[in-house]
């Protein structure tokens, strides 16, 4: 089989082929490894997307000292955090159990507390999937 290679394609008798991985049997194997190349990727950009982009429309503050009527204080943080800094009225359900116990949280608006952005972000997202308003976010100082 011939084919005549030009930067990114590689020219064979049926036609042009994008090659990113280059072998020099053409037989379906370059194809089947570009697939599973783009496969990797985009559950990678998935990965990363969920847990380190922000949720848009959901502004962070400090925390208000008597919520809103109607508003439900959630603290995602971890038990041992929540209990040497705790917020007086707050449901904590840490993250990691936010798909076993969400049907716990009474409210359907919600003022997220949170350690950091990564939980913040993923804790925003998993409430929203499930039906969730929420209203606000703040991140707790952890050395306070």
């Amino acid at each position: 089989m011939k084919k005549f290679r030009t930067g990114l394609l590689t020219k064979y008798p049926k036609g042009y082929i994008i090659s990113l991985v280059h072998i020099k049997s053409f037989n379906g194997e370059m194809l089947s490894l570009i697939g599973l190349f783009l496969s990797i990727i985009v559950l990678s950009r998935i990965l990363l997307y969920n847990r380190y982009f922000p949720v848009r429309g959901i502004a962070c503050s400090s925390m208000p000292d008597q919520p809103a009527e109607g508003i439900m204080v959630l603290d995602l943080r971890a038990y041992n955090e929540s209990y040497k800094n705790p917020v007086p009225g707050a449901r904590n359900i840490p993250v990691a159990y936010l798909h076993r116990y969400y049907k716990e949280i009474q409210h359907n608006n919600i003022h997220i507390i949170a350690s950091d952005k990564v939980q913040r972000n993923f804790g925003i997202r998993i409430l929203k999937q499930k039906g969730f308003q929420i209203k606000g976010c703040t991140i707790a100082n952890i050395n306070a």
